[in-house]
Parts: structure tokens; C-alpha cells; sequence
């Protein structure tokens, strides 16, 4: 069916700035472009303020939660699914109301293998095991049979929900790069792709490869021969010799 929703908004120059205590109705990881063809991520900030410049991490996945779970008497044909939730030690989020809305059932395992978006969900009663009901998208359809017992699956929230600072080991999703100063708990456009500004740990040369290679947090580093045994996530590269160490330098971000 075609979609009734716009899949990419337009943002006039100085748009991509303004933060929100507001969604403004929008869905996290709505897509963003501005005249000139940068791309930003429709976000939703953690508990801390973050800075321009800074490489940001959506939440982490819950461990207990992410894979592994049974389906509860699953039907074809419908948009929702109900989830024997387990127990979990930590805050597994469906104890609130549609925390993991924008985010995604994965079925892991046959059969039904698939990926729903969460259009919605009920909070848990408690922090014990409890089936929970989770809606889809309005058209996403479960079409292969799922078998209870046999077929599994994971909650994920969504990549651009509570971001914080990439810290030095990455624990969730890379998402971008943040380009203007974002309040706790605020809706913001974290930039994924085209000219940015972002905070470098060391003055990178002209065209220089710029990765995250978790030396500090949140700064990116020139790709070095130096960094060749630590994991590392490509972002982008820098336009030309770069200002210093620990400056905010123009770049190519290309996250997507």
C-alpha cells in the first residue's frame, strides 16, 4: 500500500538546529534533508546535555530481552504479536508504556523470520515474566506462520531513542553526529551524512579517512597505521588539514 506519511523531511537551512521538548508527532528515525543534501535522523536525547560535535550512540539493547523470546499463540494476517516477556535484571523498558514505540520485533529464528516495527505496546504489571501485546505498523502484516515454542524473537528499541556520547566502548547503535547543543531528554536532528562539524582527537590532514576508534568519547580520529588493532567504525573524512587536537573540524560525515 502506499504510505500515508512523509518518509523524508524536507528542513530549511537552520531547521536541522531546533530541539524540542515536543516530537512534533514525528517518529524516531525520520529522515531529514536540508537544500544542500545533508541528512539528519529525527532523535530523542538520554538524561545528559550533549555538545556540537560530538559523536552520539543510541540506547543499548536489553541482554535478557534482544533475542530468545517465545511467541504467544501467533496468527497470519494480523499486525500484532503477543511476547512472553521474561523476567529481566536491569530496566527492560516495557514496563512503560510504548517505550519501545519506533523500535522492532526481529524474529530470529525460523520460522517467520522478519522485522516488525512497534507501533505501540501496554506497560508490564510488574518486573516479572508477563505476555505483552505488541501493535505493528498498520501494514505490517504478519505473513509466515510462526510456530509457539519453536519460533523466537527480540525487542529492540529504536537505534535513535536516549542517545548519549559514544563512550570509549561503544554499547549500543552509532547514529551521528550532533550539530548544535541539545538539551536532556529533547527531540533533536542528529546529522548521519554530508558537511558537518565534528570533534577530532588529533589535527587530521586533507582527505584523511576518520573513523571512531574509542580513544576518548565522542571524538573521532584520523586512521592511522597507530590504530590498526582497535575495532573500529568508519564515519567519514576530513576536507582539509584540520585546526588541532580536541577542535571541532569540517568534514564529510557519511554514516549512510
Amino acid at each position: 500500500k502506499t504510505m500515508s506519511f512523509p518518509v523524508t523531511v524536507g528542513l530549511d537551512n537552520g531547521g536541522e538546529k531546533v530541539t524540542s521538548t515536543d516530537s512534533h508527532g514525528r517518529s524516531l528515525g525520520v529522515r531529514g534533508v536540508t537544500p544542500d543534501g545533508r541528512v539528519f535522523r529525527w532523535s530523542e536525547n538520554g538524561a545528559v546535555a550533549l555538545e556540537a560535535g560530538v559523536l552520539v550512540q543510541g540506547v543499548a539493547a536489553n541482554s535478557s530481552l534482544d533475542a530468545a523470546l517465545n511467541v504467544v499463540a501467533p496468527t497470519t494476517g494480523v499486525t500484532q504479536l503477543s511476547i512472553a516477556v521474561v523476567a529481566s535484571s536491569g530496566d527492560d523498558g516495557v514496563t512503560t508504556k510504548d517505550w519501545y514505540k519506533d523500535g522492532y520485533v526481529t524474529v530470529d529464528t525460523s520460522p517467520g523470520q522478519a522485522i516488525f516495527s512497534i507501533k505501540s505496546h501496554p506497560a508490564k504489571t510488574s518486573t516479572g515474566a508477563e505476555t505483552v501485546v505488541f501493535q505493528f505498523g498498520d501494514n505490517d502484516i504478519i505473513r509466515e506462520a510462526m510456530t509457539s515454542g519453536t519460533t523466537k524473537v527480540g525487542l529492540r528499541p529504536s537505534p535513535y531513542k536516549d542517545t548519549i556520547v559514544a563512550p570509549t566502548t561503544i554499547t549500543g547503535p552509532i547514529i551521528g553526529v550532533v550539530q548544535t547543543a541539545v538539551p536532556a531528554s529533547s527531540f533533536y536532528w542528529v546529522q548521519e551524512s554530508g558537511w558537518a562539524l565534528a570533534n577530532t582527537d588529533v589535527a587530521p590532514a586533507v582527505n584523511t579517512a576518520l573513523i571512531f576508534g574509542g580513544t576518548s568519547a565522542g571524538h573521532l580520529n584520523a586512521r592511522t597505521s597507530a590504530l590498526d588493532d582497535i575495532p573500529e567504525i568508519s564515519i567519514g573524512h576530513s576536507v582539509d588539514a584540520g585546526a588541532g587536537a580536541d577542535k571541532t573540524n569540517f568534514i564529510k560525515l557519511a554514516l549512510s
